[in-house]
């Protein structure tokens, strides 16, 4: 059995040129992915608001020690940050990919 790579890769190509999704599909694809990444970002780097009003009031007292030292704490460790760069870039390859289609 002989394989015509040459005839797999010219239907392939005719495949994925017929088969074109319409604008409204790549436009809730796209939007999702966008919900998506964004909860998962601010899920991986957000702070709570305890822990925002916590600082606030320590900083409307004066205590701005207190109030760096509640959000150096509340802040996102090394692995989050990189896995949340991720996902922004992620996002941004996609957003590309949205508008060239």
């Amino acid at each position: 059995m002989i394989i015509d790579r040459v005839r797999i890769k010219q239907s392939a190509k005719e495949i994925i040129q017929s088969s074109r999704p319409g604008l409204l599909t790549a436009s809730l694809i796209y939007t999702l992915l966008g919900v998506l990444i964004g909860y998962l970002s601010l899920r991986l780097t957000g702070v709570d608001t305890a822990t925002m009003m916590k600082a606030m009031q320590a900083t409307a007292a004066g205590q701005t020690e207190t109030a760096m030292s509640i959000m150096t704490r509340a802040l996102p460790g090394t692995g989050e940050t990189f896995i949340d760069v991720l996902l922004q870039l992620a996002m941004g390859i996609v957003g590309v990919g949205f508008i060239l289609f």
